[in-house]
């Protein structure tokens, strides 16, 4: 996995207004974090509404 890249992760079970099930996120972390031993990544969730990237909503 690559920094800049989309892949399908597999959330929990959402509750109340949470994201949950199979989404796509966006990788953030660095590329050599990547290539590290370490199993955990730093990714964020893609959405799909304008308000929420103009920083409009919640």
């Amino acid at each position: 996995m690559k920094r800049g890249e989309i892949w399908w992760a597999e959330l929990p079970v959402p509750e109340c207004s949470k994201p949950g099930y199979r989404r796509p996120v966006l990788i953030v972390q660095s590329d050599a974090f990547n290539r590290s031993r370490v199993s955990d990544a730093v990714l964020g969730q893609v959405e799909d509404g304008l308000k929420l990237i103009l920083g409009l909503g919640d």
